[in-house]
């Protein structure tokens, strides 16, 4: 993938989620946190939405053509014209980053998985968590309908994911790309 595309979508996404929070005085955006499970193993995480009704775990796509995939289908395709490319899950993907904020955070606050489609090309995906960008607003919206966490829970979360242990951006890259080679 292309990273300057990857981080244009990123940025597209951190936009559209601060734009969100203008109206809400208990919400905080954590963008590109890396995160390091109990197994030493690293972990991005594009975004996480933390606000009165819960967190949001987003994994930002940035993926161009029609995608085909199911949500246990390990590899995802896809399709350009006259090309193919193969993509990892990302709801699996996404799947590992909430575990991993559970595990971080470690008590049972309400995190919602969410994979959002920068191209809006997700409308193939039968998955309630798999959006387009253009979707997010109406999807926290109907997600944020009760407040389930207090302020000082908002702030402890910021407070916790903010102060956590982690590694630089390049040694995480390194850490992937040996992952799966």
């Amino acid at each position: 993938m292309d990273r300057r595309r990857g981080r244009e979508g990123e940025k597209r996404v951190r936009k559209a989620l601060r734009h969100q929070g203008l109206f809400a005085p208990y919400h905080k955006v954590l963008n590109g946190i890396i995160l390091i499970d109990r197994k030493g193993d690293s972990h991005e995480i594009d975004h996480i939405d933390i606000r009165r009704s819960g967190i949001f775990c987003i994994e930002t796509k940035t993926i161009a053509g029609r995608i085909e995939g199911r949500p246990d289908d390990p590899v995802w395709h896809s399709y350009l014209p006259g090309r193919v490319h193969e993509h990892r899950n990302p709801i699996m993907q996404n799947e590992v980053h909430v575990r991993t904020l559970r595990e971080v955070l470690g008590k049972d606050f309400p995190i919602y998985g969410i994979v959002v489609f920068t191209d809006d090309n997700a409308g193939t995906i039968a998955h309630p968590g798999v959006i387009n960008l253009s979707d997010l607003r109406d999807y926290l919206r109907k997600h944020g309908t009760r407040n389930v966490l207090s302020r000082k829970d908002v702030r402890t979360i910021r407070r916790t994911l903010k102060s956590c242990r982690t590694i630089s951006h390049r040694k995480h890259v390194k850490a992937i790309a040996k992952k799966y080679s």
